[in-house]
């Protein structure tokens, strides 16, 4: 049968004891973070298990090892037992354990505890320790990050595992007395030990903190996180020259933002900065799954390089085009606007006949410039481009271009009486403005436009459209009154809409409409439109605006005049003005005005917008 050989300590043999455990356990921690360091850089699935498994056979064998030691010597046995005890507690603390990790360890701790009560498993000492280790082993798989760094924390809970331990073994343990005095002892040691090792564990976490942020602001760019220039050129010239010795594939990839001028000149650089920041982390995000996000690097302004070592383009292309596909879906946002853009890119594979990288970086970087030349938003993989046939930039520049409501009097003079503003954006594919194929544009940013466009055009009322959402948010009316208020030339404005929200909603905020002196009005009533679509909205709009097409005209003209003439009426029930939109000549205007219509008319036959140049 094992004995355990305590004995108490003279005052110098407790001295020198604490001071070899000290250091040894110092040494432990030293190491333990350093393996851990190492193996946990491993890039590969089953390598970095694999690692954790060895690292916790490390702390377990040396923590056992220490514990069977206190059986078989003699003036040194509690200094083995309490090194054997701390190594397989402070291992405990731990923050990078998984689950199963911590499960075992856990076993491990309660076995060699339990060991020390041999013969006692009756006591009911036994199983309050048991209890409070317990209470300690949840606490610390909850809270390990702040026993691991706060030091009180840690100290307290390390009292309380070696009061508990020492304090509730049985007098007789393993055939051995054990004295209060040798616990107390044994339990000062253990507290002193923790000192002297946590109080080191500490200083190098810090200094790893502090090493690390130096690391972050010399070799990763403080705006998108990615790694820089510098540290690019130093690694790619290493990979290369390790692909080059070992005869080993190396591909890079050259990518940018399209048309990033753009978004700075639009948006703002805050904006273009935000962009840069989501570019770098949909790509990063993409590529930590294939293992390959250490090798993304921002070279400059918009553009970024990746490197993919051991592989060669066809190897890789999933990923690349995965990277291109992710970038050209996401959304990036800047306070209220929502940004899309897309990226370009060069792909090369190192050849026999690269003599250096800056070869290999100037291929790639031609290849890029391929892409763009060949219409932006697509790759180019060694002089040969992919998907020429892709929709070129997303990119949303977006402007408001007013065009007149006129009130037509009897003998034909047209007076503009308002400015509805239509919004177009700037296709980059057909180098011209063309109507959006969505129009979810922000309250800010239609407010925006209307800043810029009253900036150059007098306006004394404008007209805007809202979709059903932003028109029941209660911030809209109170951003659009404090517009109105910064625009004293401003008489009137309206807000149209072709969907509207229920009766309730619409109340909820109608009376903030009203204190605004926004008028509003149903847009985009139609031939085919049914009064009880609409009937309960008009006690509280201000107008109606019917659409005429020019097949509306051409097809059903008896039909048309039916419903224009209804809907007229409908609106002098109600007093509200009567708007025909959608005039395109002098004979629409006379058969409006010939059948009493309205006096109120819109089209291109009066005014048509007039759009900026872009060059």
């Amino acid at each position: 049968m094992m004995v355990m050989n305590l004995h108490l300590l003279s005052l110098p043999m407790f001295i020198t004891q604490l001071i070899i455990a000290s250091i040894f356990m110092s040494g432990f921690v030293s190491l333990y973070q350093e393996l851990g360091q190492f193996l946990g850089g491993q890039k590969a699935n089953w390598a970095r298990i694999g690692s954790r498994v060895l690292l916790m056979v490390f702390s377990l064998g040396v923590g056992s090892l220490f514990h069977f030691m206190g059986y078989y010597v003699y003036y040194n046995a509690m200094m083995f037992h309490n090194m054997g005890l701390f190594i397989l507690v402070f291992t405990m603390f731990d923050t990078d354990l998984k689950i199963w990790e911590y499960l075992i360890r856990a076993i491990a701790l309660i076995s060699v505890w339990s060991m020390h009560h041999m013969g006692h498993f009756d006591r009911p000492q036994f199983a309050i320790s048991l209890i409070l280790l317990g209470i300690a082993l949840i606490a610390l798989q909850r809270y390990g990050k702040q026993f691991r760094y706060n030091i009180w924390l840690n100290g307290g809970l390390t009292v309380y595992i070696s009061i508990a331990f020492w304090l509730l073994l049985p007098r007789v343990s393993a055939g051995m007395q054990v004295s209060t005095a040798i616990c107390m002892q044994a339990i000062l040691m253990f507290i002193l030990m923790d000192v002297a090792a946590s109080n080191y564990w500490l200083h190098r976490h810090r200094v790893g903190v502090e090493t690390g942020k130096m690391a972050q602001l010399v070799n990763y760019d403080s705006l998108t996180n990615a790694k820089t220039y510098a540290l690019y050129q130093h690694e790619i010239t290493t990979l290369f020259n390790d692909a080059k010795q070992r005869n080993e594939p190396l591909t890079l990839v050259a990518l940018d933002v399209d048309h990033f001028k753009q978004i700075n000149d639009y948006y703002g650089h805050l904006a273009g900065n935000d962009v840069l920041v989501g570019v770098a982390q949909t790509l990063e995000h993409v590529l930590e799954k294939y293992g390959y996000n250490r090798y993304v690097y921002r070279t400059g302004g918009e553009e970024f390089n990746i490197v993919f070592a051991d592989k060669r383009p066809d190897d890789v292309m999933s990923i690349i085009d995965e990277c291109w596909h992710a970038v050209q879906k996401a959304h990036y946002s800047y306070e209220e606007y929502d940004i899309n853009v897309t990226i370009s890119m060069g792909v090369t594979a190192m050849t026999d006949q690269d003599a250096s990288v800056e070869d290999i970086y100037r291929r790639a970087d031609d290849n890029l410039y391929q892409s763009k030349r060949n219409g932006r938003n697509t790759v180019t993989v060694d002089g040969e481009t992919r998907d020429r046939n892709h929709r070129d930039a997303i990119l949303s520049t977006y402007v408001f271009c007013p065009q007149s409501v006129m009130k037509v009097t009897a003998d034909g003079e047209a007076t503009p009486m308002s400015n509805e503003l239509l919004l177009r954006n700037y296709s980059y594919e057909h180098r011209r403005w063309v109507v959006p194929e969505h129009f979810q544009v922000s309250v800010k940013t239609q407010i925006d436009l209307m800043t810029q466009l009253l900036d150059y055009k007098h306006c004394f009322s404008i007209s805007m459209n809202l979709d059903e959402a932003q028109f029941i948010d209660p911030a809209t009316p109170k951003a659009l009154a404090a517009f109105r208020k910064a625009q004293p030339t401003l008489d009137y404005m309206v807000v149209e809409m072709e969907e509207w929200p229920s009766l309730t909603d619409l109340k909820s905020v109608l009376a903030e409409y009203r204190q605004a002196d926004i008028k509003l009005v149903i847009d985009d009533v139609a031939l085919n439109t049914n009064l009880e679509e609409l009937d309960y909205l008009l006690p509280y709009v201000d107008g109606l605006k019917f659409t005429m097409t020019a097949n509306d005209v051409a097809r059903d003209r008896e039909r048309l005049q039916t419903r224009l003439v209804y809907w007229s009426r409908i609106a002098k029930q109600y007093d509200l003005l009567f708007v025909v939109k959608g005039v395109e000549n002098q004979e629409e205007v006379d058969w409006l005005q010939e059948h009493q219509i309205t006096a109120y008319m819109q089209g291109y036959y009066f005014d048509r917008p007039v759009l900026p140049r872009v060059e």
